[in-house]
């Protein structure tokens, strides 16, 4: 999974969600100590996007499937 991402390739986990790699173009920043101007250089980032049915789980109040069992209403954490 590590290579294909690394590879540049998108990887999906059905119910779960996918990986993919974004280039962050490079910019200026700021140095937080005394606020001088920093060149920040192009880099890859890893950028994750939930599945449908995982935020679904996650946010029931949305109509997912938890809340249509009504198992989160009998949970003593819901």
């Amino acid at each position: 999974m590590a290579d294909a991402i690394a590879a540049g390739d998108r990887v999906e986990l059905r119910g779960f969600g996918s990986f993919a790699t974004v280039e962050q173009k490079a910019r200026m920043g700021r140095n937080p100590r005394n606020g001088a101007a920093v060149s920040v250089e192009a880099k890859n980032r890893l950028h994750f996007k939930a599945g449908k049915e995982m935020r679904d789980r996650l946010n029931p109040e949305r109509g997912g499937p938890i809340d249509q069992i009504g198992m989160l209403r009998n949970s003593p954490h819901g």
